[in-house]
């Protein structure tokens, strides 16, 4: 996360004000899959029921069963009823090693949302890829300061 002064803040908890407006751009490095279950191919949630992918704007992932679209992750808030797919970059063009520069093949997501009332939300991937745990939902995909953590609104 980029903090209003600038500079980048490596967390996975985030602390931010109720009622306002977050602009938020994820840098997606990994590969993917087909998505197994159409639901995280949606977008919801956000601002204008809206996200860019690479600057074009995307209302929900439509591809859902095409293996031609592949997901590496989702940006998911339940409790807000956040979903953002994030696209996968071709496993061909992967980065060779983290941590990755934006010179290397990524797919950029942007998208806002509102913040709302004041609580802890959790926030996580729901695209399985905890190899060599029970369904993927393992390792990296509950372990915090990975592909998890919360929002804290105040």
């Amino acid at each position: 996360m980029k903090a209003p002064d600038g500079h980048w803040v490596h967390s996975t908890q985030w602390v931010l004000p109720a009622h306002t407006r977050v602009n938020m751009t994820i840098y997606e490095y990994d590969g993917g899959t087909p998505l197994r279950n159409p639901v995280w191919g949606r977008v919801s949630g956000v601002y204008g029921n809206s996200y860019t992918l690479n600057g074009t704007k995307k209302v929900q992932l439509l591809e859902s069963t095409s293996t031609k679209t592949q997901v590496a992750h989702t940006f998911t808030v339940p409790a807000m009823g956040i979903n953002v797919p994030l696209y996968a970059v071709p496993s061909s063009k992967l980065c060779p090693a983290a941590p990755c520069t934006l010179k290397e093949p990524h797919e950029t997501i942007q998208f806002s949302f509102y913040t709302g009332h004041p609580g802890q939300y959790r926030w996580q991937c729901f695209i399985p890829c905890g190899l060599s745990y029970l369904d993927g939902n393992g390792g990296p995909m509950d372990t915090l300061g990975y592909m998890d953590g919360f929002l804290k609104v105040i």
